[in-house]
């Protein structure tokens, strides 16, 4: 379960990472002086468990990278 979890997070952060409009707009439009990795890391941060598994779903809907 908990490998699945990582997963997860890690597929999320680097599709986020790869393509910020995908977050909310209120984060894909954060300063320019802040890196990526930083935003999405934020982003990530404030998702519940839920949220996370709906947005895996709609950006991976076979449940995996595309």
């Amino acid at each position: 379960m908990a490998e699945a979890g990582q997963r997860l997070i890690r597929e999320l952060f680097a599709a986020y990472c790869a393509e910020p409009s995908e977050m909310s707009e209120r984060f894909a439009r954060r300063t320019p002086d802040e890196p990526m990795p930083r935003i999405v890391g934020d982003y990530l941060a404030g998702m519940t468990d839920r949220f996370a598994r709906q947005e895996h779903g709609r950006l991976f809907p076979r449940g995996g990278p595309v």
